[in-house]
């Protein structure tokens, strides 16, 4: 499964279709011609793809923010946000391998060691969903 590398949110008309009633067809506009504001994430390499249509702005960034976690503030504000989601699982391997050498090599006598290896065990119980 590929992941969104980035959101957009974009005002679009609805128009129906001529010579096919009841099929629509949306673009994009200025948003005081909106009948509908659409959700879009971006894949890299293939483009954007809908996620949805509403009815107005603030659902489709409610919507945004209940995916991601932060509050909507334009498409080049949540790169950075994205980066960090998608390395989360590879960012908490190589945190409890950084523990077992602190461990293992009995770093935590040194006083930057323990500090480091407190850290890094804080940071996994967060993760893990361990912190009081």
């Amino acid at each position: 499964m590929k992941v969104y590398d980035n959101y957009e949110i974009s005002p679009c008309t609805r128009t129906e279709e001529p010579e096919s009633p009841g099929t629509y067809y949306f673009e994009v506009c200025e948003p005081e011609e909106a009948d509908v504001w659409t959700l879009y994430g971006h894949i890299d390499g293939e483009g954007v793809e809908a996620i949805g249509d509403f009815a107005t702005r603030e659902h489709a960034e409610y919507t945004f923010q209940r995916i991601v976690g932060i509050p909507f503030t334009g498409s080049r504000e949540v790169i950075a946000r994205l980066r960090a989601m998608h390395a989360a699982s590879k960012m908490l391997a190589a945190l409890r391998k950084t523990v077992a050498f602190i461990d293992a090599a009995e770093l935590t006598q040194h006083e930057d060691g323990f500090q480091v290896w407190v850290e890094a065990r804080t940071a996994i119980e967060e993760a893990e969903g361990r912190t009081a």
